[in-house]
């Protein structure tokens, strides 16, 4: 709900401050039919809330090397329902390293406090903060004029404040390593194969509810990006994930990962872009092991003028949960569809100054009763930059 930081280019020091409300008539994500007073206290589950930002950005470069950092407080103030107040300390930074035009990479890292969603999230009167921590080290090495030999090394944690069985805080490191051709047009092709161990944090293992201790997860990706014509881009990457657990076997699951893209510059004023990703992970029950899901999106941009831009964002998302542990005599394989559609508008009168303004609208059907929902939001923004 902040503002993005705008640098100008050039600068390397800059600090900003932003202001954003956002209106939610639905903030518990409660279906038509629920009882809000005997849920949430209140007769109504709409909230204003308001996002105060102070922050910095740095971008520098000399020689072969850049360093860019963005480091951004928000405190976050609920009008109906202030025990969901929190304050939010978020960085990400990166060094595009370079030892010689051959040889080169990203050593970055990054920091992420959200509120986990009511969507899935029904403890309406707790607060539960999720932080996300990425630290990065990852490396470029052209062996001709065509051929790269990649690799990586990270580390990832994620952390929740009350613990959840669903979606259990995890400490993962990870290696990857793959091989890419790149044409003389720009064209580019590419496999990774990537192996992760991680460790899960929020609950402790447990027979009775087959939760483990840990995973080994392998990920193989190939990916390819082509240049159509120059105002047309598309790129397409198609993997196989496939995680297993020490202890229980039940809780193993693996399936196809997938990511298209489609940009079209169709004039110098209108842009449009199309995404669809298939994506699989863990989201662990009595009667399911993870959660596959499919979304498609279409957002077209109008650069109205020098300093205006209109953007649409529609999208549908399909999620089916998958895998049974064999805890539950029903399995009921559950399965969601989201559409929504944003509008937004931002004016950047000064280079200083900005201004955003957003209304979406999003809803969701189940096959399971009470976790259908509807809902309107309406958000806008400013940011001062000196």
């Amino acid at each position: 709900m902040a503002g993005t930081a705008w640098a100008e280019e050039g600068s390397e020091l800059k600090f900003f401050a932003a202001e954003s409300i956002r209106h939610d008539s639905n903030l518990f994500r409660l279906s038509s039919g629920a009882n809000a007073q005997a849920l949430i206290g209140k007769d109504s589950a709409a909230e204003t809330i308001s996002a105060t930002s102070l922050g910095m950005t740095y971008d520098k470069s000399w020689s072969l090397q850049r360093v860019d950092l963005d480091v951004r407080a928000i405190d976050y103030r609920y009008q109906n329902f202030s025990y969901l107040n929190f304050t939010a300390l978020n960085y990400k930074g990166n060094w595009h390293w370079s030892y010689t035009p051959h040889l080169y990479g990203t050593l970055s890292t990054s920091r992420e406090k959200t509120l986990n969603s009511f969507a899935d999230f029904k403890d309406y009167d707790q607060r539960n903060e999720r932080v996300t921590s990425r630290n990065r080290f990852d490396a470029t090495y052209e062996l001709d004029a065509r051929w790269r030999v990649v690799g990586g090394l990270a580390h990832i944690e994620q952390t929740n404040l009350r613990p959840l069985l669903e979606e259990s805080g995890s400490r993962q490191n990870a290696v990857d390593s793959g091989l890419r051709y790149v044409w003389p047009s720009g064209n580019a092709a590419g496999f990774t194969l990537r192996r992760s161990n991680g460790t899960y944090t929020d609950n402790p293992a447990s027979a009775a509810t087959l939760t483990d201790s840990g995973f080994d997860q392998e990920d193989s990706e190939a990916d390819l990006l082509w240049l159509i014509t120059p105002k047309t881009t598309a790129s397409l990457l198609v993997g196989y994930r496939n995680r297993t657990h020490p202890n229980f076997s039940q809780r193993n699951f693996s399936g196809v990962i997938a990511n298209a893209k489609l940009g079209w510059a169709i004039s110098a004023k209108t842009a449009v872009g199309a995404t669809w990703t298939r994506d699989i992970g863990a989201y662990q029950t009595s009667s399911t092991n993870f959660i596959q899901t499919e979304r498609f999106a279409l957002g077209p941009t109008w650069q109205l003028g020098a300093k205006t831009t209109l953007g649409l964002q529609l999208g549908r998302s399909v999620r089916d949960n998958g895998g049974s542990p064999g805890l539950s005599f029903v399995a009921t394989q559950r399965h969601d569809v989201v559409n929504d559609a944003t509008l937004s508008v931002d004016w950047r009168p000064q280079n200083y100054l900005s201004f955003n303004a957003s209304l979406q609208n999003a809803r969701r059907s189940s096959n399971q009763s009470g976790l259908d929902y509807k809902t309107n939001i309406v958000n806008v923004s400013a940011q001062f930059t000196f």
